[in-house]
């Protein structure tokens, strides 16, 4: 039996899954690798050329927009107004938590889990925060979830 196709169907076809990179990512290695891996990718840059832009003002703009964040900032979920725009906006945000590692082990590790963010980003309920750390295999976090004892805090 042959598969109808989503034109043949009359269903529409599913939209692209869009990653925003945040600037903490870099802003060569892993746009070009995931660019050439097939993905749809807007950069904190290409989106807020203003250098300083607010991490909740992005946020909140990635989260209206259904775009997959993609950050190595993994203390996001615990400050306040990050937390914030993470919930209230319904952001999808992949935290690479992968330690000493360069740009393009960081791009290498993003393509090779590309499949798996794709397929969270379709069936995940939003918010939600997943960490990438060196085994490539994306894992849940939960979103806000308060420091153990005797973990560092950064004071600012």
């Amino acid at each position: 039996m042959k598969k109808r196709s989503a034109a043949s169907s009359g269903a529409s076809p599913e939209a692209p899954v869009v990653i925003f990179v945040d600037r903490s990512v870099g802003r060569l290695y892993v746009p070009r690798a995931l660019r050439a891996a097939g993905a749809t990718v807007i950069t904190h840059d290409e989106r807020f050329p203003e250098e300083n832009t607010p991490d909740a003002v992005w946020l909140a703009e990635a989260g209206a927009s259904g775009w997959v964040v993609v950050t190595r900032d993994s203390a996001i979920r615990h400050k306040p107004n990050e937390r914030q725009a993470l919930m209230e906006h319904g952001v999808l945000a992949v935290v690479v938590t992968a330690r000493n590692v360069t740009g393009p082990r960081i791009a290498d590790l993003l393509v090779h889990a590309l499949p798996r963010i794709l397929e969270i980003a379709r069936t995940t309920a939003r918010p939600a925060i997943f960490r990438l750390n060196s085994s490539g295999k994306p894992e849940s976090m939960e979103l806000g979830a308060k420091r153990h004892a005797g973990s560092r805090v950064r004071r600012q």
